[in-house]
């Protein structure tokens, strides 16, 4: 099972998931009304699993760097 994010979680994206291959710390960005493009995970079968389509790829100070998109939850550590 994966684990349940939500908007404004950082967590450590695995490598090459998303449209960014490399490891890097993201945070997740649902803006109000956005929540209709939630979709679910196509990878791993865990039908609870939501696969995020905006992200934000932060450095090691949390600040703002660059964008990544559709990353699941299956795909991200804490």
């Amino acid at each position: 099972m994966s684990k349940r994010h939500q908007s404004g979680d950082i967590v450590t994206k695995k490598v090459n998931a998303g449209f960014i291959g490399e490891e890097c710390i993201i945070r997740i960005v649902v803006e109000p009304g956005e929540e209709k493009y939630l979709m679910p995970c196509f990878q791993c079968g865990d039908p609870l699993c939501i696969e995020w389509p905006n992200l934000e790829v932060l450095d090691e100070n949390c600040q703002v760097v660059g964008k990544c998109y559709h990353v699941s939850d299956c795909e991200m550590e804490d």
